[in-house]
């Protein structure tokens, strides 16, 4: 009785499932339809595994995490006669995870995608984690998902350039008819952000870099000593021939910010960036100090303080080198690499504290009691172990005894392999990801160029065409990394034109510029 209850509510929890003919203590198989192929399992096999979705389909269960909700549904259609459940999922990468119940060990098929199976599993509620037999033979399509999915979350928002149909600064938004104020900030955004996008951003590109290594060529050699003025109260001023060259780029790098943030989508995205904050410091200091100049003018004991902190402020104008990071995909790259080489890189900073502390302990003890020694203290010697494991070896500091210079020897050679253990890896990921965005770059430039032939069809619909609004760029990129099509331009857009096929139809509104039409040319 309590059963039929317990049955009752949970018909009245779920709605449609029929919870009366699945309870969870009645024996027998379920039946699974998927996409017309039949499967059946035992009722306690799957209940062994009540967390996935068949095990809460019997548990009368709705959800089981948090990108669920109350309203979604188990499974796709269910038939009442024959109780058979029916899932428009990939039949064939069924089979592995329906032998997970039985066995309990995934395994995945050879001839299935990685990620495929993979999002078949987070669709059952199967956890993700192959049997060691299959990790060997799939590690490489692994590697080259996981370069794809980096270099792709690297560069998407390079990519995304703001035009009357894309994105604009990772906002997707309707541009729709933009007024004049709003074309004009997207052709100054693309101006001095996107290199690629014209001639003219292209050669304002190249203004930029030409101030910053100009600018940071004249910091250089204005410390020189035979360029420097010293003036009558000891205090260093710089050459008026090359304050020119620097009020020069200064203005060029002032005007490039008040373009650029005027231009943003986003002004708070924008002001939060680490690049953009780097070119607010490489101009402040000369403004600050220009500042303080004049109103130094009349009261030179109230500002002395001052003057020494812009002095000292001053030494953020080498920042601007990093400007050119901004025109450099290959700076970029490393940049990335860098986040993305944490463990590694953590790897290393603590064999090299590791081998730090072991041999300055050893080299203090071996060396303390000869006379005039430099190892003084442990301390001292942290400087002689990290110069001596990175092969460096200044010759400031060094041991004389016999034991100590052993233990030179041990840590030269423990620095070496310290260091050449994590560092493979780091180059590894660096060469994989500079190179899956040149292939990317390649890629965005084909799928411009299909985008400049596409013309919409004639009036009086003698053309049909095809809507490829849904399909962008980082489609193809993934299709192209995967499958290393190489193919002609002629035959891509061939193929482009074919994978669109299933979505071919007329132009639903001729005003729309959500989507782009692209005839069908059989001589083509």
């Amino acid at each position: 009785m309590e059963t039929n209850k317990s049955a009752v509510l949970g018909i009245l929890r779920t709605g449609t499932l029929n919870a009366l003919t699945i309870s969870p203590g009645e024996k027998g198989r379920i039946k699974i339809n998927v996409c017309g192929r039949r499967f059946e399992i035992q009722r306690q096999t799957v209940l062994r595994y009540p967390t996935t979705r068949i095990g809460r389909i019997l548990l009368g269960r709705r959800t089981s995490s948090h990108k669920e909700t109350s309203t979604t549904p188990l499974y796709d259609d269910h038939d009442r006669e024959t109780d058979e459940f029916y899932f428009e999922r990939n039949p064939a990468a069924f089979e592995p995870i329906l032998a997970f119940y039985t066995t309990g060990t995934l395994h995945i098929p050879r001839h299935l995608c990685v990620e495929l199976f993979q999002d078949e599993c987070d669709y059952w509620g199967i956890p993700f984690v192959p049997d060691s037999c299959c990790q060997g033979y799939h590690q490489q399509e692994w590697e080259i998902s996981e370069t794809v999915r980096k270099t792709n979350d690297l560069f998407e928002s390079r990519s995304k350039r703001p035009s009357t149909n894309t994105e604009y600064l990772g906002s997707e938004i309707d541009l729709g008819p933009a007024s004049r104020s709003e074309k004009l900030k997207r052709r100054l955004w693309d101006l001095f952000e996107n290199s690629d996008s014209s001639r003219a951003a292209s050669i304002v590109s190249i203004i930029s870099s030409a101030m910053v290594i100009i600018s940071t060529i004249t910091l250089c050699v204005n410390t020189h000593p035979d360029v420097k003025i010293v003036n009558e109260d000891g205090q260093t001023s710089d050459n008026p021939k090359l304050l020119v060259i620097e009020i020069i780029c200064i203005f060029w790098f002032t005007l490039e910010y008040i373009i650029r943030i005027y231009s943003s989508p986003s002004k708070k995205v924008f002001l939060c960036s680490v690049m953009n904050t780097i070119d607010l410091l490489a101009i402040l200091p000369f403004y600050i100090g220009l500042i303080v100049e004049n109103l130094n003018g009349g009261i030179n004991d109230r500002f002395t303080d001052v003057r020494r902190f812009v002095q000292i402020l001053r030494i953020f104008r080498i920042v601007r080198i990093f400007k050119v990071a901004r025109h450099s995909t290959g700076l970029q790259v490393l940049g990335y690499t860098v986040r993305n080489s944490g463990s590694e890189l953590g790897l290393l900073f603590m064999l090299l504290l590791m081998g730090m502390t072991l041999f300055s302990s050893l080299v203090y003890y071996a060396e303390e009691d000869v006379e005039n020694t430099k190892f003084v203290s442990i301390i001292a010697a942290f400087w002689w172990a990290i110069i001596t494991m990175t092969t460096v070896g200044y010759g400031d500091m060094y041991p004389v005894t016999t034991f100590g210079q052993i233990i030179g020897s041990m840590c030269c050679v423990s620095g070496i392999l310290f260091i050449a253990l994590p560092i493979p890896t780091i180059v590894s990921n660096f060469s994989a990801f500079y190179k899956d965005h040149l292939n990317k770059g390649k890629l965005q430039k084909l799928y411009e160029k299909l985008q400049t032939e596409m013309v919409p069809p004639t009036e009086n619909g003698s053309k049909s065409s095809v809507l490829i609004g849904s399909l962008s760029s980082e489609s193809l990129y993934n299709v192209t990394m995967l499958k290393r099509v190489s193919l002609t331009t002629i035959e891509r857009r061939d193929n482009y034109r074919r994978r669109l096929s299933t979505v071919s139809g007329p132009l639903s509104a001729a005003g729309s510029r959500k989507v782009c039409p692209l005839p069908i040319n059989e001589n083509a």
